[in-house]
C-alpha cells in the first residue's frame, strides 16, 4: 500500500521480520506470502487504473524506456522495502509501487505543480482530463492516478487489520520458536 499519513503503526514489525527470517525461515515466507495476498486486491485494482497513455506517446514506447501499458501494470506490485529518512528507518508492512518508470510518471504528473513549461503544462492537462485528476489520501503530499485512487476506493482499515492479525501470528509464532529454543539451550 502506499504511504498513507492516517495510518497505523504496528510495533514490532522489523523486529518480528527480522527474527523469523533468523530462526525460521519458513515463517518468514508464509508471512510474506500473506502480506502479499492480502494486497492483491489493491494491486489487481490498481492494474485496473494503468490508462494507454497519450496519442503521442505511442514513438515513445519504441524506446526501451517508454510508455508501454501491460510494462506499466506488470510495474505495479508489492514492496515491503524500508523508508530511510535521515536519522531513521520505518519498515513497510508493505507499500504497492510502480516499479516503471513510464508508470511513476504517469502517476505522479502534476503531483507537486500543475507543469513548468509549456510543453509540462499540456502534458499534465491532457493526462488529467484523459484519467482525472491526483488522488490524494488525507493530508499526505503523496498521492497519484491509479494506485492511489484504487486505496481510495479500497477497504484500507480492513486491509490495515489483516496485516495486523498476520503480524500478530507471526509474532507469536517467533515467541515460540524462541521458547523452544531457550527451553532447549
Amino acid at each position: 500500500m502506499a504511504t498513507r499519513t492516517t495510518g497505523v503503526e504496528i510495533i514490532g514489525v522489523r523486529e518480528v521480520t527480522r527474527a523469523l527470517g533468523q530462526i525460521d525461515k519458513d515463517s518468514k515466507k508464509i508471512l510474506d506470502k500473506g502480506v502479499r495476498e492480502a494486497a492483491a486486491g489493491l494491486v489487481k485494482d490498481s492494474r485496473g487504473y494503468v490508462s494507454t497513455g497519450l496519442s503521442g506517446w505511442a514513438r515513445w514506447k519504441r524506446t526501451p524506456s517508454g510508455f508501454d501499458p501491460s510494462k506499466v501494470s506488470r510495474g505495479i506490485k508489492v514492496s515491503r522495502s524500508a523508508n530511510r529518512k535521515s536519522g531513521s528507518t520505518t519498515e513497510n508492512v508493505v507499500s504497492v509501487i510502480n516499479s516503471s518508470a513510464a508508470g511513476a510518471i504517469w502517476e505522479t504528473a502534476g503531483r507537486k505543480t500543475s507543469g513548468k513549461t509549456s510543453s509540462g503544462k499540456a502534458m499534465i492537462a491532457a493526462i488529467t482530463k484523459r484519467d482525472g485528476p491526483i488522488v490524494r489520501l488525507g493530508p499526505n503530499p503523496a498521492a497519484g492516478r491509479t494506485i492511489w485512487r484504487a486505496a481510495a476506493e479500497t477497504d484500507l482499515d480492513k486491509l490495515q487489520d489483516e496485516m495486523r492479525r498476520l503480524f500478530d501470528e507471526a509474532g507469536r509464532a517467533a515467541s515460540r520458536q524462541f521458547r523452544e529454543i531457550r527451553g532447549n539451550g
